[in-house]
């Protein structure tokens, strides 16, 4: 990630909301290795922060929109990506 990349980082919350996923469906994501957060920093043992950058975002709504899961509303155009990020 770049240091240009750190100002239009969002959260793993805002991710799983702007790709119409869960959090729990970002972590298990995560965890079985489909994507991979451009930071991640353990605070404490229960408290890790992840951020994710706009391209992996845009990796996010393209899984979740090739994934089996029933179709949400999802906010997949580039413009509303960055209308996300810029909250």
């Amino acid at each position: 990630m770049t240091a240009s990349d750190m100002f239009t980082a969002i959260s793993d919350g805002r991710a799983a909301h702007v790709a119409a996923i869960s959090p729990q469906r970002l972590r298990y994501w995560e965890k079985t290795g489909l994507v991979t957060p451009d930071v991640e920093r353990e605070i404490s043992p229960r408290n890790v922060v992840r951020l994710y950058s706009l391209p992996r975002v845009v990796e996010l709504v393209a899984a979740s929109e090739s994934s089996s899961a029933p179709p949400r509303p999802a906010a997949t155009t580039l413009q509303q990506v960055m209308a996300v990020a810029a909250e």
